[in-house]
């Protein structure tokens, strides 16, 4: 506020401005994550593989139709142009660590410029992955294109909570290179490290495959993989994804419907316009709305008269189950 204030109708210099301070304000491993490196485009432009990987990634969502999308590690905007431009997603919510580049996605999509009703469907945070995060809570689905290669051990491990076990999002979309692909291009292979400056590791399809099925047994998630860009014999594709859905079991415990009348538990606190602790976790309510299905939201009344809407999607499976038995039921926000 104090910069736009006093570089008014400078956009520029405050923008230079917000980044050196949010440069100073993170640590310098973490504002790396969002800076594109010139080599490894320059690998990827005759390829054209970043079109192909975009076109992947929303092919996916698309498919298993999600309408709240996390982009993470959004960078520029390239992903979130194309998630706006389709209605199926309703909701659309861009995180990145890199102050700069949200600004710069927030002029490449034209967002002052669009219509209310369009502009109401995104919203651009930052925010790093390392740490818990409640607004990214409550969604369907998560993009996240080539960003864990960016990530050292310490910050992968915390990234896996941060993603799988918190913000749990019934698929996820993730992206990253295949290290076999590098042999086709001699100066990337004769490197010992990682090709790219900025990437901390790139994986085999074997070791991919080994961590993404470890990580999908850990938080309860099933994994398939898909090949993006041209495969050649024996290296495959230069890209690979996998795409891991929440196991049926705890779908069914979000598809079941807690009737009207049921007594409810605040599993977590929910804020209102008027204050961010008004319903804590443990406020005790009662249902008066169920939705026709478990992905849609609740209407309950506190005890003290005041009414709100909350999902039902992260009920324990069990203490649904014991509901009409006329025990309490856990309900998250």
């Amino acid at each position: 506020m104090i910069v736009q204030r006093y570089l008014k109708r400078q956009r520029s210099l405050t923008r230079e401005a917000l980044e050196r301070l949010t440069e100073d304000a993170l640590p310098e491993e973490e504002a790396k994550v969002s800076v594109s490196d010139e080599e490894e485009q320059k690998v990827e432009r005759p390829l054209n593989l970043n079109e192909q990987r975009m076109g992947a990634v929303l092919s996916a969502l698309r498919g298993v139709g999600a309408k709240r999308v996390l982009d993470l590690g959004c960078g520029e905007g390239k992903l979130l142009r194309s998630l706006l431009s389709d209605h199926q997603f309703e909701q659309i919510l861009g995180m990145d660590v890199s102050w700069r580049a949200i600004e710069i996605a927030k002029e490449r999509l034209k967002l002052e410029q669009i219509g209310e009703k369009q502009r109401a469907r995104i919203e651009l945070i930052q925010g790093s992955l390392m740490y818990r995060d409640k607004r990214l809570e409550g969604f369907d689905a998560a993009a996240v294109v080539e960003v864990i290669e960016h990530l050292d051990a310490a910050r992968l491990a915390a990234f896996e909570r941060v993603l799988f076990e918190y913000a749990k999002p019934n698929h996820i979309v993730l992206t990253t290179p295949n290290a076999e692909y590098n042999c086709l291009f001699p100066t990337l292979a004769r490197r010992p490290v990682a090709p790219f400056a900025i990437h901390r590791f790139e994986w085999t399809r074997a070791e991919f495959a080994k961590w993404a099925e470890g990580i999908a047994a850990r938080f309860g998630y099933a994994v398939r993989f898909q090949p993006i860009g041209t495969e050649t014999q024996p290296t495959g594709a230069p890209t690979q994804m996998g795409i891991f859905t929440v196991h049926e079991a705890l779908k069914l415990s979000a598809s079941l419907i807690v009737p009207v009348g049921t007594q409810v538990v605040l599993r977590s606190s929910i804020p209102d316009a008027a204050s961010l602790d008004r319903f804590p976790k443990g406020t005790v309510a009662e249902v008066v709305r169920a939705p026709g299905d478990g992905s849609h939201t609740y209407g309950v009344r506190c005890i003290d008269g005041s009414q709100l809407s909350c999902t039902g999607r992260s009920f324990p499976f069990s203490s649904r189950l014991r509901q009409g038995l006329g025990g309490f039921c856990a309900f998250a926000g």
